[in-house]
């Protein structure tokens, strides 16, 4: 295509009044009125340089997965192509880091919830079965007791319905069977 007109507008520039990229694109590839374009190519680049932007945007704003910014410029309407070229550059420059994520995200829930919890929401936010399987979640069994102690308060006697209520309340929450049994018995005995 021959560009005819070029117009510059803050970060956009109108090609042929019809096609609109991103500035830097054309100081980048340097055209010119009366040069031949592969307007594919330039279209291409333009919404690569977008994308980048956008997802830098949303990634730095709050710590996010890869599966979340790869479905964010999907409803941003980008093609696959696009975030497939752009995912890798968010990588290499440490803006997208899925084990970083996940290691904050135990930090911050393994207080009130446990690991079956903690991996289900992982898995939920596009986490890879693969990194969820090389993930330890230890369950502090000092953790559980404080949670049965702010939601049963101190010990009395106990029944065989409310122990497996209690057992039932932790396994809710997320922590392993043997924990929660585990926990509930240590709550109990600790009169």
């Amino acid at each position: 295509m021959i560009v005819e007109k070029i117009e510059v507008k803050n970060k956009r520039t109108t090609i042929n009044d019809i096609y609109d990229i991103h500035t830097d694109v054309l100081l980048e590839l340097s055209f010119d009125i009366g040069d031949d374009i592969d307007i594919e190519k330039v279209k291409f680049i333009s919404d690569k340089k977008d994308a980048l932007e956008k997802s830098m945007r949303y990634a730095v704003y709050k710590m996010r997965t890869t599966k979340e910014v790869e479905k964010k410029l999907q409803d941003l309407g980008y093609s696959n192509e696009i975030i497939a070229s752009v995912i890798p550059i968010l990588i290499d420059n440490y803006i997208l880091d899925d084990y970083k994520y996940v290691r904050m995200y135990i930090e911050s829930k393994k207080h009130k919830n446990g690991s079956l919890y903690i991996k289900k929401k992982l898995r939920e936010k596009g986490v890879s079965d693969y990194i969820l399987r090389e993930i330890e979640i230890d369950e502090d069994m000092e953790v559980i007791k404080n949670i049965l102690i702010s939601k049963y308060g101190e010990v009395k006697d106990v029944t065989y319905n409310e122990k497996n209520k209690m057992i039932r309340f932790l396994n809710g929450r997320g922590f392993l069977l043997k924990n929660a049994i585990n926990a509930v018995e240590n709550y109990i005995s600790n009169k």
